[in-house]
């Protein structure tokens, strides 16, 4: 075989395996697919945005940040703009960004000193990952933001080794932090966490220009403060809306939080940990052909800190643990470094390298089960959050039944009618009424004022704080207590809190209609309440609302 044919074969034999990882994501991705309830509300926004009402989330009332997601509110809004149909849209927007993650993870992988080969290391367990591939299709900005986290990551790994000035690869990574932190709040932390990295090497290095670092600092300063004043200024708070909505819960809060990181330890990074130990094990011996330490050291940093801040903020509720993605490169890119330590050397023994192809089959294998519907078995689910599959598989249920009632609504209710709700993302989109949040993530008032039922930092993150009285004064001309689908209108009133109940039983009546939700195979009486002052105009009609045609 000449040198041509030899380099040929490998090339073809890395395409396939390229093709492989490619697949099992798409794949992943398509039994995963979920279009979540949140990514409605940033729908919303939008919709009034190009309206031209302005950044609330109700024409008519004062502008509220009631997302967290900006430069994806942008793109939701253009998309509006061009009649794009903004589900569809979004959920390909996000696996195409899915995509993006995996090759510019193989690029730095192999940027830090793995083969490329093994650089596919790290994007086949992003694609084995449930995490990865369910919030691909969540039509939010988890994906999008996971690149520029990425993205970031790389320029600032390039800067890091490069012996010149590296201004362009610091005002590549100050750039991508810009838009990182205009995607999510915390592109900040990201940018503390290349920041701090960037300054310890300037202290080490004496020789290194600082010109490019500083100005990479002082652009990302400027613009992320501008768009913090920005803020500020048009909402009224330093922060989103939604953080003020969903802490506040002290210890309880980040013990919470602490058993999310668990739970996400336990159900993803255990299977790898056994893994890391037997390839320590087999290249123990091993102490060259390191991948470059500085770089490692940033992804571990990030996971690192990245973590303790998923902890102290409570955790979160959704499913397939939302909030690790961003990290889930970095975390193993730093796997990825354990293994190309213990293959370090001329030559492996056949037992060392039988043991590291294992422990990566293992790895990989415990993180795909939780994509399955054998996890149920075995693992039982969270009561603070969805869980993994059932989570998956629950979202969609609700989802389909949200769309489904806000439809029903968008015909039985009228122009300038009103619906108070817990469950404001589809039904609102749906509906097109004016919508009231019980539990505050688009409502200042409940997020700064409202009231916990029980401990706050105990029950299901952003769905604690409540002042129902408050609501109530809205007097919503419907209220919706519950999602369910019964075999039988329902009778009576139910109850709802002691403060509200004499007056709700005064002020409302119980409405029903027939619903066939299709999506889930199901079908009943949708019971609501309407106001009784609406009720008496429709007088001559039956008492339940009739089935729409």
């Amino acid at each position: 075989m000449t040198r041509t044919d030899g380099r040929s074969e490998l090339d073809s034999r890395f395409v396939i395996l390229c093709g492989a990882v490619l697949a099992i994501f798409c794949v992943h991705a398509a039994y995963l697919v979920c279009l979540t309830e949140d990514a409605f509300i940033t729908y919303r926004f939008a919709s009034n945005w190009v309206a031209g009402h302005g950044l609330v989330w109700n024409p008519s009332e004062a502008p509220v940040e009631g997302y967290t997601n900006f430069l994806w509110l942008v793109v939701c809004s253009g998309l509006l703009l061009l009649d794009i149909d903004l589900p569809f849209a979004t959920q390909a927007i996000g696996l195409a960004a899915s995509v993006g993650v995996l090759v510019l993870t193989w690029r730095l992988a192999r940027f830090a000193g793995a083969s490329a080969q093994q650089s596919l290391l790290p994007c086949l367990a992003l694609a084995c990952s449930g995490p990865f591939a369910a919030w691909a299709s969540s039509g939010m900005e988890t994906s999008l933001f996971t690149l520029l986290v990425v993205a970031a990551m790389g320029f600032a790994a390039r800067w890091a080794v490069e012996s010149g000035p590296g201004t362009r690869a610091a005002i590549g990574a100050s750039a991508m932090l810009v838009l990182a932190t205009l995607t999510r709040p915390e592109g900040a932390l990201v940018a503390a966490v290349v920041g701090g990295f960037a300054l310890v090497h300037l202290l080490k290095d004496s020789k290194r220009s600082r010109t490019g670092a500083y100005a990479a600092a002082g652009g990302y300063a400027v613009l992320a403060g501008a768009y913090l004043m920005w803020r500020w200024y048009y909402f009224g708070y330093p922060l989103p809306n939604t953080f003020y909505a969903k802490t506040g819960g002290g210890i309880a809060q980040a013990m919470r939080g602490a058993g999310y990181v668990g739970l996400f330890a336990l159900h993803f990074l255990l299977p790898w940990l056994v893994s890391a130990g037997v390839w320590v094990i087999a290249g123990r011996n091993r102490s060259h052909g390191v991948m470059r330490e500085p770089i490692v050291v940033l992804f571990a940093a990030l996971v690192a800190v990245y973590t303790a801040y998923i902890a102290a903020v409570g955790g979160d509720y959704m499913a397939m643990y939302r909030f690790f993605v961003p990290v889930l490169p970095a975390l193993y890119l730093v796997l990825t470094a354990v293994v190309v330590q213990s293959l370090a050397g001329i030559g492996v023994a056949p037992m060392r390298m039988s043991l590291i192809k294992a422990g990566v089959l293992a790895g990989l294998i415990g993180t795909g089960f939780h994509s399955t519907p054998i996890e149920a078995r075995f693992v039982e689910k969270p009561d603070f959050m969805h869980g993994n599959l059932r989570g998956v598989e629950l979202e969609r249920w609700y989802v389909a039944r949200q769309r489904l009632i806000g439809r029903f609504f968008a015909r039985y209710g009228r122009p300038g009618e009103s619906l108070a709700t817990g469950a404001i993302g589809a039904v609102a989109w749906e509906s097109k009424l004016r919508v009231f949040d019980v539990h505050g993530i688009v409502d200042p008032h409940i997020a700064h004022h409202g009231v916990a039922r029980e401990a706050l930092g105990t029950g299901l993150p952003g769905h604690e704080k409540t002042d129902y009285e408050y609501i109530f004064d809205k007097k919503p001309t419907f209220y919706m207590f519950s999602r369910k689908l019964r075999r039988k209108p329902l009778a009576g009133i139910p109850q709802l809190v002691p403060e509200v109940d004499e007056r709700v039983a005064r002020e409302y009546k119980v409405g029903s209609v027939m619903l066939e939700d299709r999506a889930n195979g199901q079908s009943g009486y949708f019971s609501f309440l309407e106001r009784r002052d609406r009720a008496d105009v429709r007088a001559g009609k039956p008492r339940h609302a009739p089935a729409a045609p």
